[in-house]
């Protein structure tokens, strides 16, 4: 009987699954229990006689599900540079195939776990702002910040939630934004341009900055535009990539 590489195994075996991974993470017992089942064993009577952790605890020691499957990969990484340069050309494609697998189940968790974070992103700004729990539909939020939102008219304290399908401006009826005015949605799809400030561009923008602080600047639709201001000069750049990318991803999205 032939014997079956580990690689191909594994790529059997992440092939197989998707959503049901963590359905099957969910069912497992949580590592910090089964690590004070076993400090409380005859054979570990006390935690001490566990090996040393990183931060103290046992539950370090224990690798998640979800840490499981990059480690897979990285496993595979290596035995694939070993292929590359034995020149086994076989095993060099099976192992390509397998780190497809894995790399692809690892694409999914991720999401999984983006989607996770989102929800709890979403309730904490609905029960901090007393916002309805439709206010964000079911897009995954990306991020989220403090600014100042100018428009031609007026400005508002406000926090800015950018989300898979739009960016939502929460205009705050007082500085600490304990409370919402106005919610602004701008759909992703309608973003003409967006550039940071301290662009060339920016001296083409109808809206005045204040001295010493940053901002992105948004136009939409037509003839709409929005300066975000902030004095942190990384976090606007951080925005404008984050916009940009997230702009991209909306307009290429198949309806």
């Amino acid at each position: 009987d032939r014997k079956v590489p580990f690689w191909e195994v594994l790529q059997l075996h992440m092939l197989s699954l998707s959503s049901s991974y963590l359905q099957y993470t969910e069912a497992q017992p949580p590592a910090h229990e089964f690590l004070a089942r076993i400090a409380g064993s005859p054979q570990h009577p006390d935690e001490d006689k566990l090996p040393p952790t990183v931060d103290g605890r046992p539950s370090s020691l224990a690798a998640t599900p979800f840490q499981r499957v990059p480690r897979y990969a990285l496993l595979l990484e290596q035995r694939l540079k070993v292929a590359i340069k034995e020149g086994d050309t076989n095993t060099e494609t099976a192992i390509s195939k397998a780190l497809q697998s894995v790399n692809g189940l690892c694409q999914k968790v991720n999401l999984l776990q983006m989607r996770g974070h989102s929800d709890g992103r979403k309730a904490d700004l609905v029960s901090k702002l007393g916002l309805p729990s439709s206010t964000f539909g079911h897009a995954t939020i990306i991020g989220e910040g403090t600014f100042l939102a100018k428009t031609a008219g007026a400005s508002h304290p406000c926090i800015a939630v950018l989300t898979t399908d739009e960016l939502t401006i929460l205009c705050c009826k007082d500085p600490r934004r304990h409370k919402v005015k106005v919610v602004w949605p701008i759909s992703l799809t309608n973003i003409r341009a967006v550039r940071s400030t301290s662009s060339p561009l920016s001296s083409q923008m109808r809206i005045p900055i204040a001295d010493g602080m940053h901002g992105v600047i948004i136009s939409y639709d037509d003839a709409q535009e929005v300066v975000l201001e902030v004095d942190d000069d990384l976090l606007a750049s951080q925005w404008v990539m984050d916009l940009s990318i997230a702009i991209d991803a909306a307009c290429h999205r198949p309806s």
